[in-house]
């Protein structure tokens, strides 16, 4: 009921991206929001499970695309239900890499590129 329940709530869809010595990755993210305006933290929310987790872990940098409606096809792909392999959901025409090296989607409604300071594990 909880999840049914969550899956109601209106969120921005999110593609959430990282690149580094760990490598290149993203995925669709719905679990993110704002945490403080000063200083500007964003709290974002990955399965502690995902194989992505350890690789953002080490890069300890992020990106979070904000997806407009026309976008639908990238949260599928970053969601893993288009077998698209990782590297080839960046595709050049879309994509751009910042100054830290994460990509950044050029037609995203907005961009937040910064550095991943502190995680935190939840554990039932």
């Amino acid at each position: 009921d909880f999840r049914e329940a969550m899956s109601r709530l209106g969120a921005a869809v999110n593609v959430v991206t990282t690149c580094g010595d760990a490598g290149l990755c993203g995925y669709t993210g719905t679990a993110v929001c704002s945490l403080s305006a000063d200083p500007a933290s964003m709290i974002v929310c990955l399965n502690t499970e995902s194989e992505m987790n350890a690789v953002f872990s080490a890069n300890k940098t992020i990106c979070i695309n904000v997806l407009s409606a026309h976008q639908e096809h990238l949260s599928a792909q970053f969601a893993g239900q288009c077998n698209v392999e990782m590297r080839d959901r960046f595709s050049p025409d879309e994509w751009i890499s910042l100054s830290s090296g994460t990509p950044a989607l050029r037609e995203a409604l907005c961009v937040l590129d910064g550095e991943i300071d502190q995680i935190v594990e939840y554990e039932k």
